[in-house]
């Protein structure tokens, strides 16, 4: 597995659905990349992080990345399934 890296970019409050799906209400937009691509930008990809942390957030978009490119995502991961809200 090759090393990604993902770099934070901005923040923006993303809602109460937000909130009820993932803890926060805080998006955090990431560039995300591998490691050896980190001179070239045109490999890099904009992506969303959720989560209740910050940490959660950056894991979340590392791991969406690694899915996006067809990579095996670690076991320790659960897979994210959204629910719709019956209100």
């Amino acid at each position: 597995m090759r090393k990604v890296v993902a770099s934070s970019t901005e923040r923006y409050n993303g809602g109460v659905r937000i909130k009820r799906l993932w803890g926060s209400s805080t998006v955090t937009l990431f560039f995300v990349f591998y490691a050896e691509d980190r001179k070239d930008p045109a490999k890099w990809m904009k992506l969303e992080g959720y989560g209740k942390t910050p940490g959660d957030r950056k894991t979340y978009a590392m791991n969406e990345f690694r899915r996006l490119n067809g990579e095996e995502v670690p076991k320790t991961v659960p897979p994210i399934v959204f629910e719709p809200f019956n209100r």
